[in-house]
């Protein structure tokens, strides 16, 4: 720390100093003392007046002007001089460090310099820091903004999607309707293929050797599963079997057999050969008779091979019809979820292995209970939810829809051709010969 210095004022001024400010003072605080100057300046002048006489008084005023502004130059002159040594000595004792008597300003300013320094520091630091403080307030302003939208979009996406009894069975309810309706295109699929072989006179197939086989191969599933020994005018073995089956009729009876249940048992042998026999008996299938091998390659084996695919050809495309519908009905997984909902709504025999069909039927069902429609007064923000999923459905279904047209279409296109060809060799037959050829 710093030795303080003596502050106080000198005692003494400059002699010159003091003599200035004492005339100075003098002459311009005691106009008294000037004024007795002046009379006895003035007495002097009235002695020698009368002495001298009238002409000698503006003499003697001449003299007491220049004897006045003698003195007041001298004064003026005198405080001049104290005025600029007192400035001298405020430079010097006030404001220079070199004084000895008083530090002054500068030892101030010295000792003042670094604190300043460190306090503009901190006042520059307070500055950046109250523009940070500022802006942190507007960034968590900004978060605090954001989080209240992102909470606000999350409640009404929880009210809007919120998950409900209705939302997870549908779900539920999709997911095993994809499943069953790929089992089932793979089904009809499979029909098809099998009738195209026995169609075809294909090695391995029930009509390799041609109708014979194809009919002897259907005798025996009639006599063993389908037979009613009651049919053709009673027993005794007239309608080919002797005792009763388990599926007798099913081959016959579309309405039972399909149409009765919304899924098919066909994990039972016998409801399989009763499908098969009657899906010959709906579209009435036939096999040809293969061509014997020698024949194959000449004109009427060439002709005759070519009509055998185009029934082929017709008859795949009526049963489609037919085999699309089984297959609809063909079980698929298991779905215990299903076979639930549908005895909540009071079916007594729901398939623990619903087909396509009656997974569809569950959705119907569903509709019929008076929960869904109560649920949606109670809980209003879920009804866009339960609209979606029925457009959902109804897109899938006029997508059957469609197909089933499509198939439909195909057939009466079939039909058309057929009867067209028929009128055409019909008239031909009373055609004159020199009619031209059909190519």
């Amino acid at each position: 720390m710093k030795a303080e210095k003596d502050v106080r004022l000198p005692q003494k001024i400059p002699h010159f100093f003091a003599t200035g400010c004492f005339c100075l003072a003098l002459s311009l605080a005691s106009p008294e003392s000037a004024l007795a100057q002046v009379c006895e300046v003035a007495g002097a002048a009235s002695a020698a007046e009368s002495s001298i006489g009238e002409p000698g008084v503006d003499a003697v005023i001449d003299g007491m002007k220049a004897s006045l502004e003698g003195v007041y130059l001298a004064d003026k002159e005198v405080a001049g001089v104290a005025l600029t040594a007192l400035m001298q000595y405020i430079d010097t004792e006030l404001f220079s460090q070199d004084s000895q008597s008083f530090p002054g300003f500068s030892w101030f300013w010295g000792n003042w310099y670094t604190d300043l320094q460190k306090l503009a520091r901190t006042l520059h630091g307070g500055i950046i820091d109250q523009s940070r403080q500022i802006l942190a307030s507007f960034e968590a302003s900004n978060v605090t903004q954001a989080g209240l939208r992102v909470q606000k979009t999350q409640l009404e996406g929880l009210k809007k999607y919120q998950t409900t009894d209705q939302g997870c069975q549908f779900d539920t309810t999709a997911r095993y309707l994809g499943r069953s309706r790929e089992g089932s295109n793979a089904l009809a699929t499979g029909y098809a293929l099998d009738f195209n072989q026995i169609g075809n006179n294909e090695r391995n197939s029930s009509a390799a050797a041609g109708q014979a086989s194809l009919q002897q191969s259907r005798w025996q599933v009639y006599q063993k599963t389908l037979c009613d020994p009651n049919g053709n005018n009673g027993g005794n073995g007239v309608a080919g079997c002797v005792g009763g089956n388990a599926v007798t009729g099913m081959a016959s009876l579309p309405s039972q057999t399909i149409f009765s249940h919304e899924t098919i048992d066909m994990t039972v042998a016998d409801t399989r050969d009763a499908v098969n026999q009657l899906l010959f008996n709906i579209t009435g299938y036939e096999a040809p008779d293969p061509i014997p091998a020698g024949a194959v390659s000449s004109g009427v084996g060439l002709g005759q091979r070519q009509k055998n695919r185009e029934y082929m050809a017709q008859m795949d495309a009526v049963g489609a019809l037919a085999y699309s519908v089984v297959a609809e009905r063909a079980p698929g997984v298991a779905a215990p979820e299903i076979q639930a909902l549908r005895q909540k709504a009071g079916v007594q025999d729901p398939s623990p292995t619903p087909s396509a069909r009656e997974i569809r039927q569950a959705i119907v069902e569903e509709l019929s209970d008076p929960n869904y429609y109560q649920d949606l007064g109670d809980d209003p923000a879920t009804i866009p939810q339960k609209e979606l999923y029925l457009k959902a459905y109804n897109l899938l279904l006029l997508n059957d829809m469609i197909a089933k047209q499509e198939k439909i279409s195909n057939v009466y296109a079939i039909e058309t051709a057929n009867m067209l060809d028929k009128f055409y060799h019909s008239s031909r037959q009373g055609a004159l010969s020199s009619a031209p050829q059909r190519p």
